[in-house]
């Protein structure tokens, strides 16, 4: 009996060969068919009217044929650099870096130019995979202010790229407009005499000197180094060229030098981008007005407060205490050297009373003054040394460690207070109406000038009454230091209960509590805008020593300007934070300021915030405390910007922010 199913056919071998056999034969002629026309084509010689006439995918094939693939990544890879620049030294670039002829990179470029014209806009500049020379040229090839062509400025200058995977070489090109005489340089354009602008896009490279530039993703990595490791310039170069082996030969094109100024430029950068100022303040004209730059910067920081919008702060912030609990406290450690002679505080040429009169202008390198009270001297008093050792000397001091470090904290030390009534009793001899007038004050130092002038009598008055009639026995170190040469005494800061940073001011003598009270009336008064007044008891304001600035005569009464702003001071809730409550003996200071009252209505409230800021804070004390003012100002400045954006995203991200221990040092 036959098997069920269907009927099985038995299948012929010799039909199965003889189909296969045709289809191979089919499968060789085309392939030797596509061969010979592959041959054609390499052999063929295109025109450049004929490759613009052809489609994208024949350009393509013809083109793979024709160059090596790596050829053809390389001019594609930087094909945007090399269409900003004149077609002669266009050419002759591809030409010198591929090795082709200027008839091939003319047809090589003008081919990749169709082929990649429907790609995407390159976003930064990925190095991965790049071999060769890189190419940093302006992202422009017509004048941003006439529309005309742009034609070669200088001669290419070889220049040294450091990045992420190491050391590259390349090739830097400047452009000029013959009609308008500006100049187009790599990350910026303009002239010595109208100034210089930043491009509206960003650049892959930040410039560290003229010969040597920086990959921008290699700044970012120095700069959350430095945010949460400390790490010095000098300790991120030497790092690095460890790291990449770059430490032998005599000279290292990578150094302290060069990540020093590359963080400066770079950061410069994305401060000015951040404030909308891409023409630098109209200021910078030449590579050392930089500085100038920098100082206009600080003087935008010191008016403002640090943006913390309600879509940065999460929940975990608010229950941290996140607007409505404030606290306030001074950071000792971070010092800068300022000009020794005594400025007066001049608010409309009337002086301010209660106030330090110092001259917070950096001295002149290995000097005792800045520059404007060294010009001083030296044409009124010329017998008067100006330098740290002689003028020292002149007051009658002989200490052996006068003269030391003047970058030193320690290399002074802390001295007998005869020997600084010695210098003290020359600087107020030199005091006259001009040179009281000269450098910068304490008040135009923590940007509260402008503040002061607009209630100018109301402040005198304010000044007038920071004394406290009846003064509380707890005793608060307020940091006054004896020492010869002038350093800041610190800064004040100012943080959220969730732990960012909102403001911070040099603080200069001591922490007075005039001083506190000026900075904390400012910041109230921006602070305090966006709150509705009837809301104004629900902030609380944690400070170590309230009980001696909320004793003055000045905080005890309505402030004297018009309403709500009267009551400003007096609406918002004082409290000790927990730390140092325990150290105030006063009991009647201890209950009025008792920190348990905001427990109740905040129970996860950080009065500790400022305290864990500066645990953080103190790790930059080596770094800062070597800067000139202007350079210890944006650098901290910076870093506290980098480190509220690392607080949001901890909090955006579940995580609470990391702080190092407090029983580090």
């Amino acid at each position: 009996m036959p098997p069920k199913g269907r009927k099985r056919t038995r299948v012929d071998a010799a039909s199965l060969v003889e189909e296969l056999r045709r289809e191979v034969d089919s499968s060789v002629a085309a392939e030797d068919a596509l061969v010979g026309a592959f041959r054609v084509m390499c052999s063929t010689k295109l025109t450049l009217d004929g490759v613009r006439n052809l489609p994208p995918k024949v350009i393509s094939v013809h083109l793979s044929a024709k160059f090596e693939g790596e050829v053809i990544s390389y001019v594609s890879f930087f094909l945007e650099d090399l269409r900003v620049l004149p077609v002669s030294v266009r050419l002759a670039t591809i030409s010198k870096l591929t090795g082709v002829s200027a008839e091939e990179a003319s047809l090589l470029f003008e081919g990749l130019a169709i082929v990649n014209k429907s790609l995407p806009v390159r976003n930064g500049m990925d190095l991965a995979g790049i071999s060769g020379t890189l190419l940093l040229s302006p992202p422009t090839a017509t004048c941003l202010l006439c529309s005309s062509p742009l034609a070669l400025h200088n001669k290419p200058c070889d220049v040294t790229v450091h990045g992420l995977r190491g050391k590259a070489v390349g090739l830097k090109f400047s452009l000029r407009c013959e009609h308008c005489r500006i100049n187009y340089n790599y990350d910026r354009y303009g002239d010595k005499t109208r100034g210089w602008s930043l491009y509206t896009e960003c650049r892959p490279f930040v410039e560290a000197s003229d010969v040597c530039f920086i990959e921008r993703k290699l700044l970012d990595f120095q700069c959350a180094l430095a945010n949460h490791s400390w790490v010095s310039f000098s300790g991120f170069s030497t790092a690095y060229n460890e790291a990449f082996g770059l430490l032998a030969g005599e000279e290292v094109d990578y150094g302290e030098k060069q990540a020093a100024s590359s963080f400066w430029n770079g950061e410069l950068e994305a401060e000015l981008r951040e404030l909308g100022k891409l023409d630098f303040f109209g200021l910078m004209k030449k590579n050392e007005d930089r500085e100038k730059v920098m100082e206009e910067v600080d003087k935008v920081r010191a008016k403002s407060v640090y943006s913390h919008s309600p879509a940065d702060c999460s929940d975990a912030c608010k229950a941290r205490g996140c607007g409505r609990l404030w606290v306030v406290d001074g950071q000792w450690k971070l010092m800068f050297a300022h000009c020794m002679m005594q400025r007066k505080n001049f608010v409309r040429g009337l002086p301010l009373l209660n106030y330090p009169n110092v001259c917070t202008n950096s001295p002149k390198f290995g000097k005792a003054f800045c520059d404007e009270h060294v010009a001083y001297l030296n044409d009124k008093n010329p017998n008067i040394p100006t330098d740290i050792r002689g003028f020292l000397t002149y007051c009658g001091i002989e200490h052996g460690r006068a003269a030391g470090d003047e970058n030193s904290e320690a290399s002074l030390g802390e001295l007998l207070d005869r020997d600084v009534s010695k210098v003290d009793n020359v600087l107020s001899s030199l005091g006259n109406d001009e040179a009281s007038h000269l450098g910068n004050s304490a008040v135009v130092a923590q940007g509260n000038s402008e503040f002061i002038e607009e209630q100018q009598e109301a402040f005198n008055t304010v000044l007038d009454d920071c004394i406290e009639p009846q003064p509380t026995t707890c005793n608060k170190d307020t940091g006054s230091k004896q020492r010869l040469q002038k350093w800041s005494r610190g800064h004040l800061f100012i943080v959220r209960g969730g732990g960012i940073i909102d403001k911070w001011s040099p603080l200069f003598k001591s922490e007075s509590p005039s001083q506190v009270f000026v900075i904390i009336l400012s910041w109230l008064f921006v602070i305090l805008k966006s709150i509705n007044p009837a809301n104004w008891a629900n902030i609380f304001v944690a400070y170590d020593n309230m009980c001696h600035l909320d004793g003055m005569k000045a905080a005890k009464k309505p402030l004297p300007w018009p309403s709500p702003w009267d009551a400003a001071w007096t609406s918002v809730r004082k409290i000790i934070d927990s730390l140092h409550i325990t150290n105030h003996k006063d009991k009647s200071c201890r209950e009025k300021y008792d920190p348990s009252v905001l427990k109740e209505e905040l129970p996860d409230g950080n009065t500790m915030a400022a305290e864990q800021t500066f645990v953080w804070l103190s790790r930059f004390k080596n770094i800062l405390c070597a800067m000139p003012k202007v350079h210890h100002l944006f650098y901290l400045h910076r870093m506290v910007k980098r480190r509220n954006q690392y607080t949001i995203q901890c909090y955006k991200n579940g995580k609470k922010p990391l702080l190092p221990k407090a029983r580090s040092n």
